[in-house]
């Protein structure tokens, strides 16, 4: 893989960030971390795994998930210099030794623990293959993930089947055990894990291709995770369910159409505003498909390590695909998008109307975005924070957080905590047509307090009059270009 790890800015910053974990300052401020801790804290050298340092429980989950160990792996191919594997065995033994029994706190949630066993696994593979792992230490950390995947098993519950924290961990159980378990194929809590999360995958993933729980940020942490287990058991000619096989595909499709022409994803539900193309290579070098590929996307580090040598080549043979969709039209999410093409400058509108979904959906229903040759008119104001504590994650959960229609300064949906609402809407249907660069979209809810409902209709305009080549203030462009039509029918 080294010959692929030839940028020297990213290999400067995976070397520091690699550096500050030799030294035991952690901060967590990756592409898709679920919570993103920026702020550095210096640990002890004993760490306590439990130990809140910002006053944010959130903290401890990063730490424990372990994310830290593919940077000193990647270090270690980078720089040669063993240390950084020395220094990520010496925090999975330390982790192991800190848990002889598995039992709740902090520091064994069971999302984290399934995305932690999945990197305890991998590094002990990349650390016995470069002969720094004794038989005694080998058997320390496989006794350890033994250990937690049945905590998992054990501490399963009934509402995981529709939940991220689920799937994440049943689609990581489907490719871990196998891997450590020779007789796999009569494993009673693999067989579990195959049976149950088939109907997890079914239930969770709408027929348009989108997770249920109304966040593309969690979307995607259910697709990577369903892609990883792909290609393991791909690579281990381990079988694989073809519904997985499809499904991957639909949620891949469904990820390019909420991506904006400039690569990015709208801050929809509890996400952050980041870019993609990273899962659109997984997905194009697992799956052996140019479906989605838009671009000589440079292949990163991290994705680099994911894949290997093999995967990453096949990515970089395939050919751009010249016939990308513009239109993402989620009939049964209630997620629509529409992009006048495909280039970075070019315009592009969302419009919500789905469920609630789960705790990390928002109070969006009618919600417009708006995108004008790349520049942001109309946005999503996203989640920012997790914190319980902070008028912030409410705030930016309300529906004035979104550019929705409130009647009289009476808010129909109203969250009342960080993970709860006391009052929300009943999505109707949306009517939509696209013919040439003219869209439209209608839709409406019910509001179930008041038995009264609020319909909007959209019509979207690509672009207009040969505008496009001409240079306008900000103002002008919104005279000559912007032509949305707001109608609102309230009875």
């Amino acid at each position: 893989m080294k010959k692929y790890l030839q940028n020297e800015e990213e290999n400067n910053k995976i070397v520091n960030y690699a550096n500050e974990i030799i030294y035991h300052q952690f901060s967590f401020d990756k592409t898709w971390d679920m919570e993103r801790c920026i702020k550095k804290y210096q640990l002890p050298k004993s760490i306590n795994w439990n130990q809140v340092y910002n006053e944010d429980e959130e903290w401890v989950f990063m730490l424990n998930r372990f994310s830290f160990l593919k940077d000193l792996a990647i270090a270690y191919l980078i720089t040669d210099k063993k240390e950084y594997l020395d220094k990520a065995k010496e925090l999975i033994i330390q982790w192991v030794d800190a848990h002889p029994t598995i039992e709740y706190t902090l520091s064994t949630r069971t999302l984290d623990t399934g995305i932690r066993i999945e990197l305890f696994v991998t590094i002990t593979q990349f650390l016995e293959e470069n002969k720094l792992l004794s038989m005694n230490e080998k058997n320390k950390i496989i006794s350890s993930i033994f250990l937690q995947i049945k905590y998992l098993r054990e501490n399963y519950i009934t509402k995981y089947r529709l939940s991220n924290w689920g799937s994440i961990q049943l689609l990581t159980l489907l490719y871990i055990i196998p891997q450590i378990d020779l007789n796999y194929k009569i494993n009673k809590i693999y067989l579990w894990a195959k049976e149950e999360a088939r109907k997890q995958i079914e239930i969770q993933i709408y027929p348009d291709g989108m997770h249920w729980e109304q966040s593309t940020m969690y979307h995607v942490e259910v697709l990577n995770t369903l892609l990883r287990m792909i290609q393991m058991n791909k690579k281990n000619l381990i079988e694989i369910d073809e519904i997985y096989i499809k499904i991957a595909y639909e949620m891949t499709d469904v990820l390019y159409g909420l991506t904006l022409p400039q690569g990015y994803i709208e801050t929809f539900g509890d996400s952050d505003r980041v870019t993609t193309h990273d899962i659109f290579i997984k997905a194009c070098s697992i799956l052996n498909t140019n479906r989605w590929k838009k671009n000589k996307w440079r292949v990163e580090a991290e994705t680099i390590f994911d894949l290997g040598e093999a995967l990453v080549r096949r990515y970089n043979q395939l050919d751009i695909n010249e016939e990308l969709p513009l239109n993402f039209d989620g009939v049964d999410s209630g997620i629509f998008v529409t992009k006048s093409s495909n280039s970075k400058d070019a315009s592009s509108t969302m419009f919500l109307n789905g469920s609630l979904g789960s705790g990390h959906g928002h109070c969006d229903n009618l919600h417009v975005s708006f995108s004008m040759e790349g520049i942001p008119f109309l946005i999503d104001n996203g989640r920012y924070t997790y914190r319980e504590d902070s008028q912030d994650r409410i705030r930016l959960k309300s529906m004035n957080s979104h550019n929705v229609l409130v009647i009289d300064e009476k808010p129909h949906s109203i969250a009342n905590g960080s993970w709860s609402n006391k009052a929300f809407c009943r999505p109707t249907k949306t009517y939509y047509r696209h013919v040439d660069k003219f869209h439209t979209y209608e839709s409406g809810v019910t509001v179930l307090s008041e038995g009264s409902s609020i319909f909007r209709k959209l019509i979207v305009i690509d672009r207009i009059y040969g505008f496009l080549q001409m240079k306008f203030s900000i103002v002008e462009i919104i005279k000559q270009k912007l032509i949305i039509i707001l109608i609102l029918k309230y009875k």
